[in-house]
C-alpha cells in the first residue's frame, strides 16, 4: 500500500471488507491488469496507423479489437469503482478523466460506427493508469500557465524591436509600415527561428546599421530571452516535481509506519527477523529464503532487531537487487546455460606450450604496442578507412593467383597479431587475454571473426557460382524471410559492413572518455525512453487533432501517420510558419489557436524533456567516472561480503528459526548484488529520495503508529549525536599532534593512592577498576571505550582514587597538565574538561550504584542464610539425620549431625542419607 500511493483504499483496509470486495480489489490491482491496460492502450495508440480510411465499417476485424480494447477499460474501471465506491473514485481528477475518456470512445463508436473523433486521445488510458504519467502530466498541466506567465518579457521585447523596425527601417522594406506584419515576424522569428527572409531581405545586406540592429536583436531574443525562459521553466518544473515527491514521500512513510504498527504488536518500536521474514514473505512471496535474510542483515545494519526507523527505509534497502545465477526453469534457456558454462570451463583449461624466449619476446613487443598505443591507432584507422569507403582499397594483388590484399585484410590480420602475441605473453593462456569481458568486447570478436570468413567466402562463391556475394541473385542464398523485406536485402557485402562496424566499436573499450560516456548512457537510458515517450504522446495527440480538423482540405494532414510525422516536423520548427499560413489561407484563419498552443506546449515539453537528459548525463558522467565506479563496486562487494558473514554467523547461534524449526543451509554462493537505480526520472533531477527522515514527516507520521516516533527518533539520534561528537573529538586531537598509546591486557595504567600527574582518554578496548570501599573489600567495575580515566590528574596534587587495569588491547592518549594549559585551543580544553567532568560523574555513579546493588545482595544473602537455618532447624527437629555409612570424610564445619540434634526427639532411624550442610553452603 505504501509503495503504490494506497493509503486509505489499499490492502490493509480492504482486506477487513468482505470477501468479495477484497477480491476484486486484489484483481485490480495486480500486475496482470495493469499489464493489460497498459498494452491495450498500446495497441490502440499505434492501431491508428494501420487502419484502413474508414476502418470499423470496412473490416470486422478492427470494429471487434476496439471492442475488447474498450472493454478491458470498463473492465478497470468497474472493479474500482466497486470496492472504492462511485462517490470516493469520482474525487480524483484522473479517475474522473479516466471514466469520460472511455465514454468518449463508446459514444464514438456507437454514434459514428468507428473511432474517429476520439482517435487523438487513444494514449490517454495508459498514460492515465501509469502512475508516472499521470504525475507527469499533471505537473505539465501547472506548467503550462507558467509558460505563457514566462513570455512576457519576450512579449515586451518584440514590442520595443517592433516599433523601432516600423519607425527606422519602413522606407527600405514597405511592409514594415504595418505594425501587424512586423510584430507578427518578429514573434515567431524569436520562437521558430524560422522566417529570416522576411526581417532580413536581400536589398537591407548593405545597411549596416540595420545589420548592426537585427543580429543584436535576434541574440537577445531568441539566444538570451527564450533560453532564459526555457531554464527557468525547467527549474519551475524542477520545483512542483520536489512538491509533488514530498508529498509522496510523506504519503509512503505514513503507509510505512502503519504497515510497521500492524508488525509491531506489541509496541516497542522493533521487530525481528521472524516478523521480518514474514513481511517479506506477503510482499514478495518468491523471495528465496536467502535474499530475506540478506536484505534483513542490510536493512538492521547487523543488529538482531529492525527498528521502526530503518524499516521507513525500506525502499532504499530493496533498491539493493540481489541476483541469483541460478540455472534457467526453462529447458531450452537452461541447456543453452549450462552449454555456454561448459564452453567456457573448456575454453579457461586451455593452456599452449610456449617457448620462453617466445614469451619474453612478446611481452616486450606487447609493452611497446600499449606504450605508443598502437591499437588504438588502429582503430581510429580503421574507422577513418570505414568513414572514407577505403576499407576495399587494394594494396597487393596476384592476379595468376586470384588473391588480393585489401585494407580490411590488414586491420584483420592486425587484430590477429594482437591476439597471438596477448596468449604467448600470457604464456599460452587465452583465457587471460581479453581485456575486458562485455558485450562491446563480444561486438567486437564477432565482427573480427566476419570480416575474417567474408573473403574465403567470397573465392567459394565466386568458384562454384561464377557470382560475387554482393550480386542481388544471391541473396536469398545468404538470407530469405517471407513478408520481411527489410531482412531480404541482407546480402553479403551488406553483413561485412556490419562487421566492420563491429570492429570499431572496441574504442569504446580503449578510450576512458568513451567508456565513462557509454556507462553514463546506459544508466540514464530507462529515463531517456520515459521521457520521450511522454514527449511523443504530445506530438501523438496534436497530430491526430491536426489531422481531425485540417485533413479534409491539406494532404499533409490527411493521414494519421503522415500529420503525427507533420507534428514531429512541427516540434522541431521544421518549416513552422509556412505551414501554420498555409492552414489559415486553406481553412480558416482560427487555426492560428491550435498552433500556438501546439508551439507553447511543444516547447515546453521539448525542452523539460531534453533539459532532463542533459541534466541527469552530467550528473551521471561526473559522479560515475570509471574510478567511481570501481570504488562503488568494491564498496558493495565488502558491504555484501559482511552481510553475508553476519547472516551465517545468525544462522550458526540459531537466531533464524522459522516455525519453531531451524531453517535449511543456506547457499550465498550463486548470489551477486548490485544498486539498482530507480527509473522514476523525478527523483533524478530533483536528488530525492536519499534523505533520511526528519522529526516533521515523524510528528505527521504519529497518528499511523502506536509509539511515539518523535521521543522514539530522539532516544535513537541522541546516541548517534554522541558517538559523531567523540568522533569528531579524536579527529582534532590527531590534528593536534596528540599520539595514540596501546597497552597490552593486564597492564596497569595506574594504582589507587599513587600521585596523579596523567588523564587517560579511552579510544578503544575496556579496563577494570578497582576502588577500596571498606576494610578488605573494594569495588570492582569494567568501563569500555570513548571515556576519561583519571580526572584527578587535573588537580596539583591529585591522588588517584581506584586502580586501573587494561581489561583487553587498550588504546588511550595519555594527557598531562602542560597539555591541558598551553597545548590546547581553548575551544579544545574547555571541550576536553567538560568532557573529563562528565566522564568523572559517571564514573562515580558507576561505583555508587554497585556499591547499593553489592550491599543490597549482601542483605539479601544474609536473611536467606538465616531463613534456610531456621528451616533447617526446623526439619532436623522432626527427623533425625544419620551419616551415610559409606561417607568416610569426616562431614564440613558447620555442618549439621545426629550430635547436635536434640536427643529429646526419639523416632525411628530414617533411612540412612547425605549429612546437610550448612545454610551459607546450601545458599552458595
Amino acid at each position: 500500500d505504501a509503495f503504490a500511493g494506497r493509503l486509505n483504499n489499499g490492502l490493509a483496509t480492504n482486506s477487513k471488507k468482505s470477501w468479495m470486495i477484497y477480491t476484486l480489489f486484489r484483481i485490480q490491482t495486480s500486475e496482470w491488469l495493469f499489464n493489460s491496460v497498459i498494452i491495450a492502450s498500446t495497441l490502440h495508440t499505434f492501431l491508428v496507423f494501420f487502419e484502413p480510411a474508414n476502418a470499423c465499417s470496412s473490416s470486422w476485424l478492427y470494429y471487434l479489437l476496439q471492442w475488447m480494447i474498450l472493454l478491458v477499460y470498463a473492465f478497470d474501471i468497474t472493479l474500482k469503482m466497486t470496492y472504492e465506491g462511485p462517490k470516493e473514485y469520482f474525487k480524483h481528477d484522473w479517475q474522473r478523466l479516466y471514466v469520460m475518456n472511455l465514454a468518449m470512445h463508446v459514444f464514438d463508436i456507437l454514434l459514428c460506427g468507428c473511432t474517429y473523433y476520439a482517435n487523438p486521445f487513444r494514449p490517454v488510458a495508459g498514460v492515465l493508469r501509469d502512475r508516472r504519467g499521470r504525475k507527469f502530466f499533471e505537473v505539465l498541466k501547472k506548467m503550462v500557465p507558467e509558460m505563457l506567465h514566462n513570455m512576457v518579457p519576450i512579449l515586451f521585447f518584440v514590442i520595443v524591436v517592433m516599433v523601432i523596425c516600423s519607425a527606422l527601417y519602413d522606407n527600405a522594406v514597405p511592409e514594415f509600415t504595418s505594425t501587424t506584419y512586423t510584430f507578427y515576424n518578429w514573434w515567431f522569428l524569436v520562437l521558430t527561428n524560422d522566417n529570416f527572409s522576411r526581417l532580413l531581405p536581400e536589398r537591407l545586406y548593405r545597411s549596416m546599421t540595420y545589420l548592426f540592429y537585427f543580429f543584436p536583436g535576434i541574440y537577445i531574443g531568441q539566444r538570451f530571452l527564450l533560453n532564459l525562459i526555457i531554464g527557468d521553466t525547467y527549474g519551475t518544473f524542477r520545483n512542483y516535481v520536489k512538491k509533488q515527491l514530498d508529498k509522496e514521500r510523506l504519503k509512503e512513510l505514513q503507509g510505512l509506519t502503519k504497515a510497521f504498527s500492524a508488525l509491531d504488536d506489541e509496541g516497542t518500536g522493533r521487530i525481528d527477523i521472524k516478523v521480518w521474514t514474514a513481511c517479506l514473505r506477503c510482499l514478495q512471496p518468491d523471495m528465496p529464503p536467502e535474499a530475506v535474510a540478506l536484505y534483513f542483515e542490510l536493512m538492521s545494519g547487523g543488529e538482531d532487531q529492525i527498528t521502526v526507523l530503518q524499516f521507513l527505509n525500506l525502499r532504499s534497502v530493496l533498491n539493493f537487487k540481489l541476483y541469483f545465477q541460478a540455472p534457467s526453469r526453462n529447458r531450452l534457456w537452461g541447456f543453452l546455460q549450462k552449454l555456454w558454462a561448459k564452453v567456457l570451463i573448456s575454453y579457461n583449461a586451455i593452456e599452449i606450450d610456449v617457448p620462453q624466449f617466445i614469451v619474453g619476446w612478446s611481452e616486450r613487443v606487447l609493452e611497446h604496442a600499449l606504450e605508443y598505443n598502437y591499437f588504438g591507432r588502429a582503430i581510429f584507422l580503421d574507422i577513418a578507412l570505414l568513414s572514407c569507403g577505403f576499407s576495399e582499397f587494394v594494396v597487393y594483388s596476384l592476379p595468376r593467383l586470384g588473391v588480393t590484399v585489401t585494407l580490411c585484410q590488414l586491420i584483420c590480420a592486425w587484430h590477429c597479431f594482437e591476439y597471438l602475441v596477448r596468449v604467448c605473453a600470457a604464456h599460452g593462456k587465452p583465457s587471460k587475454v581479453t581485456e575486458e569481458s562485455n558485450l562491446i568486447t563480444a561486438g567486437f570478436a564477432f565482427g573480427t571473426l566476419v570480416c575474417l570468413l567474408y573473403y574465403p567466402l567470397f573465392h567459394v562463391t565466386e568458384r562454384y557460382t561464377g557470382l560475387d556475394p554482393s550480386h542481388p541473385d544471391l541473396h536469398g542464398l545468404l538470407l530469405h524471410v517471407p513478408y520481411l523485406g527489410w531482412v531480404n536485402v541482407l546480402r553479403g557485402d551488406k553483413i561485412l559492413l556490419f562487421g566492420r562496424m563491429l570492429r570499431c566499436l572496441r574504442l569504446a573499450n580503449l578510450n576512458q572518455d568513451l567508456k565513462n560516456f557509454n556507462a553514463a548512457i546506459v544508466d540514464i537510458l530507462p529515463a531517456l525512453v520515459e521521457t520521450f515517450s511522454l514527449t511523443f504522446i504530445v506530438t501523438y495527440i496534436f497530430g491526430l487533432l491536426g489531422h481531425l480538423l485540417l485533413g479534409s482540405k491539406m494532404d499533409e494532414w490527411s493521414v494519421p501517420l503522415v500529420s503525427v510525422v507533420k507534428a514531429q516536423q512541427l516540434t522541431f520548427m521544421v518549416n513552422f510558419l509556412d505551414s501554420m499560413e498555409e492552414a489559415m489561407e486553406r481553412v480558416s484563419p482560427l487555426v492560428i489557436a491550435y498552433f500556438l498552443l501546439f508551439l507553447i506546449l511543444s516547447l515546453t515539453v521539448s525542452n523539460i524533456a531534453l533539459s532532463i537528459i542533459i541534466d541527469l548525463h552530467a550528473n551521471v558522467l561526473d559522479m560515475k567516472t570509471n574510478k567511481d565506479r570501481v570504488g562503488m563496486r568494491k564498496k558493495i562487494d565488502t558491504v555484501f561480503e559482511k552481510m553475508v558473514d553476519k547472516a551465517r554467523q545468525r544462522q550458526v547461534t540459531g537466531i533464524l528459526i522459522h516455525g519453531g524449526k531451524r531453517q535449511k543451509s543456506l547457499n550465498f554462493k550463486q548470489i551477486k548484488m548490485s544498486e539498482f537505480q530507480s527509473s522514476d526520472v523525478r527523483k533524478f533531477i530533483t536528488n530525492h529520495g536519499s534523505s533520511m527522515v526528519t522529526p516533521e514527516e515523524l510528528e505527521k507520521c504519529t497518528p499511523q503508529s502506536n509509539i511515539n516516533l518523535v521521543q522514539f527518533y530522539n532516544d535513537q539520534h541522541r546516541h548517534h549525536k554522541d558517538l559523531n561528537q567523540e568522533a569528531d573529538f579524536i579527529t582534532q586531537l590527531h590534528e593536534q599532534g596528540f599520539a595514540e598509546v596501546s597497552l597490552a591486557p593486564g597492564q596497569v595504567l595506574f594504582e589507587a593512592g599513587q600521585p596523579a600527574h596523567h588523564v587517560y582518554y579511552l579510544v578503544k578496548g575496556g579496563v577494570h577498576l578497582r576502588k577500596p570501599s571498606g576494610p578488605g573489600a573494594e569495588d570492582d567495575i569494567v568501563m569500555h571505550a570513548l571515556l576519561f580515566l583519571g580526572s584527578e590528574g587535573l588537580h596539583p596534587e591529585g591522588v588517584y582514587r581506584y586502580t586501573c587495569t587494561a581489561e583487553n588491547e587498550t588504546v588511550c592518549f595519555v594527557f598531562d597538565n602542560d597539555d591541558f594549559a598551553h597545548k590546547m585551543e581553548p575551544e579544545m580544553a574547555g571541550m576536553f574538561l567538560q568532557k573529563v567532568l562528565k566522564s568523572h560523574a559517571k564514573i562515580d555513579a558507576i561505583f555508587l550504584d554497585h556499591r547499593r546493588l553489592s550491599a543490597k545482595r549482601r542483605r539479601t544473602v544474609a536473611m536467606s542464610a538465616d531463613t534456610l537455618a531456621t528451616l533447617v532447624r526446623y526439619h532436623s527437629s522432626e527427623r533425625v539425620l544419620t551419616p551415610t555409612p559409606s561417607c568416610e570424610s569426616p562431614p564440613p564445619a558447620g555442618s549439621v549431625t545426629p550430635s547436635s540434634v536434640s536427643s529429646s526427639s526419639e523416632v525411628s532411624s530414617p533411612p540412612a542419607r547425605m549429612p546437610l550442610r550448612s545454610s551459607a553452603t546450601v545458599f552458595k
